[in-house]
């Protein structure tokens, strides 16, 4: 072992997590192909470098007196297993079961595998969530590609993100970010189920729809002349479709993943840096559609300049000055816009890990530049069944569309059945 220090604000509340519901909940499992043929010695060399490059990768978790710190192994060369796959239906059954397969928190956190296909080669990854995100997925991918093409792309320790966290958390700043999540938790102090069954489990399925190119250039023609990102538009959907369904609430939370890097420094390290916050939305279903994504907008730039206060933070705070015993949200959206850029024609592929904590994850992606949106509905299966699934996006899209297209429209004259 090298060094030793404590786990960041991201990495606890996945520690947290992890000692609650265990298993394979905090796995980040991906693919990512490039056509062509494959050189084994290369791919060997360059899965061995991603590992001596980035220290995150080589990362343990062990415990003192009750507290959890981190410690980096010293890099040893190791033998990448190779898989040779007839097709990529072959991949997706093997890969899908890879991702459920939990890690030993205490032992290693992650796993790479050299992938073969007819004309196809590539990596599969499965993270830990404790040691990576969405993007350091994407990063690694990247840097596994230039390796092979011979280039030394940047990578930078972990720790370097640790030791400016600590100087955050004595900061001024640290104090202003505090006290706005807390003026919201008294303007919102209750969390909005969508499904109002009792459960226990955290297993999950995923289901997957699409948006066609059609009305993803109109998602996208609309957003550009409003100055509004897609994802904004989702939130919005989701927002009013969440307001109708429940009664006409006006005040709930959704999570929602903020990037917390800044600068090219944190952009090229691998490690947990992503903060799930709880975005507070305030509809008036008075006002018109526009008028109402201008709202969830403003108040999603607004939680971005209070990124780096931590989820766990909050919840902390907030139990200790209110007594508060919940989850602000239970239902999360994100958006994918970490893409792969390499040489060559490249397909990536997320596979979920079948666990998690909320009763819905959306997560909408256009990864690849197809022209289509993705939306992946990852529900827990105690509390959704898939036909409520499809009929949730169906509601979703109609909402959306049907304000995109009459944005004058008040909330509660917006169409949401087909």
């Amino acid at each position: 072992m090298t060094f030793q220090y404590e786990l960041t604000k991201p990495q606890k509340l996945i520690y947290d997590m992890e000692q609650m519901a265990g298993g394979a909940i905090s796995i980040i499992c991906g693919c990512i192909l490039r056509e062509g043929s494959s050189d084994k010695s290369k791919m060997q060399y360059a899965a061995n470098k991603l590992l001596q490059i980035n220290d995150a990768l080589r990362t343990r978790i062990i415990e003192e007196h009750g507290i959890a710190y981190q410690t980096v192994e010293v890099y040893q060369e190791k033998k990448i297993k190779i898989l040779n796959f007839s097709n990529k239906a072959e991949l997706d059954t093997y890969a899908t079961a890879f991702a459920k397969v939990p890690f030993d928190l205490h032992g290693s956190l992650s796993t790479f595998l050299i992938v073969e296909l007819p004309n196809r080669y590539g990596l599969l990854l499965k993270l830990h969530h404790i040691i990576g995100d969405g993007w350091s997925y994407s990063l690694l991918a990247k840097q596994f590609f230039a390796l092979l093409d011979g280039e030394a792309p940047p990578a930078y320790s972990y720790s370097d993100y640790a030791a400016s966290e600590k100087a955050y958390l004595k900061s001024s700043r640290y104090v202003t970010d505090r006290d706005y999540f807390m003026k919201q938790f008294q303007s919102c102090g209750k969390v909005t189920y969508l499904s109002e069954k009792k459960s226990n489990s955290t297993v999950a399925e995923r289901k997957t729809c699409l948006i066609d190119k059609e009305h993803t250039k109109y998602i996208y023609a609309y957003g550009e002349s409003h100055n509004y990102s897609p994802f904004m538009l989702f939130i919005a959907a989701l927002s009013i479709y969440m307001s109708r369904v429940k009664m006409n609430t006006d005040k709930f939370y959704l999570g929602t993943p903020v990037f917390n890097r800044a600068g090219s420094h944190e952009k090229n390290t691998v490690g947990m840096f992503v903060n799930i916050v709880p975005l507070l939305i305030g509809l008036n279903e008075h006002q018109s559609f526009l008028d109402n994504l201008t709202a969830v907008a403003n108040a999603a730039f607004g939680i971005l300049r209070h990124q780096k206060f931590n989820y766990g933070d909050i919840l902390n705070t907030i139990r200790k000055e209110y007594g508060f015993s919940d989850r602000l949200y239970d239902v999360h959206m994100s958006y994918q816009n970490a893409k792969i850029i390499v040489k060559g024609n490249t397909e990536s592929i997320w596979y979920p890990n079948g666990s998690q904590i909320e009763s819905l994850q959306i997560h909408i992606e256009d990864r690849d530049d197809e022209g289509v949106f993705h939306v992946h509905y990852d529900y827990q299966i105690e509390k959704f069944a898939e036909a409520e699934i499809e009929r949730i996006h169906q509601q979703i899209c109609t909402l959306l569309f049907d304000g995109i297209a009459h944005d004058y429209k008040k909330l509660n004259e917006l169409d949401m059945l087909s």
